[in-house]
């Protein structure tokens, strides 16, 4: 929770470097650790933005490579409509999920029921992991921080606080957007997840279409563990198959 100092009337959250900084007894100062645990959180929370707009990159491509854009030219022209501001990352999804439905519709019989099966299956899925990660990316990136905050006193800084305030028919209601780092690191493996499991069915899906004999691999590439869709585990020379 936000300790406030008071100014006047009003009631003003105060950043550390407002006071002058006593040391501490122990080998690190008060002022080194302020600087490193704040650091910590800011890089945390940079490394969230970075891996969730990977996501966004690998969305965009995936559009890019299923529709007719055959050289540099028409993929610029492509391009534009990809990078419109209204084309953020729920639609741009949603597009790509319909790219891929519509592919498999015009390709008929050259691609089999059980590849259908997996790449649907991997898409549902990875659906579900957008929807959750935008919604939280909205929360994260709108919410009003509080890294460094304190008083005088203030000697732990590590506890990541933010409020996001939302209105409903029973008046505002505010929320923390992040429990702690680890769920902030957690957020930022999921993106990294999901941006290598859309790589690797775009791989899959178009070198399976250029040789028409054997269709889309995505079967090859996926698996089924404790009931979610990921990169199938390489056999070694010793397993049977």
């Amino acid at each position: 929770m936000c300790v406030y100092t008071v100014h006047g009337l009003l009631f003003l959250p105060v950043r550390l470097e407002d006071f002058k900084v006593k040391e501490m007894t122990d080998k690190e100062t008060r002022s080194e650790r302020y600087d490193r645990q704040t650091n910590e959180q800011y890089a945390e929370l940079g490394r969230f933005v970075q891996a969730f707009e990977e996501v966004v990159l690998w969305t965009r491509m995936t559009c890019l490579h299923l529709l007719p854009a055959r050289n540099g030219k028409e993929q610029q022209l492509t391009n534009i409509l990809l990078h419109h501001r209204a084309m953020t990352a729920a639609p741009l999804f949603e597009c790509m999920r319909a790219l891929y439905g519509e592919t498999m519709k015009q390709e008929g019989e050259a691609i089999i029921p059980e590849e259908v099966k997996v790449i649907n299956g991997v898409l549902k899925q990875s659906a579900s992991d957008m929807e959750l990660l935008v919604s939280r990316r909205n929360t994260l990136l709108h919410a009003t921080w509080y890294i460094g905050y304190g008083n005088h006193e203030t000697t732990d800084f590590s506890k990541i606080t933010s409020h996001k305030g939302k209105p409903s028919k029973d008046g505002m209601n505010y929320s923390n957007a992040i429990k702690d780092l680890d769920e902030l690191r957690d957020l930022t493996t999921q993106c990294g997840e999901l941006r290598d499991v859309l790589s690797l069915l775009l791989a899959a899906f178009k070198v399976g279409l250029l040789k028409k004999n054997e269709g889309p691999r995505a079967r090859y590439n996926f698996e089924k563990i404790n009931g979610r869709w990921c990169k199938k585990k390489k056999q070694s020379k010793g397993d049977d198959g």
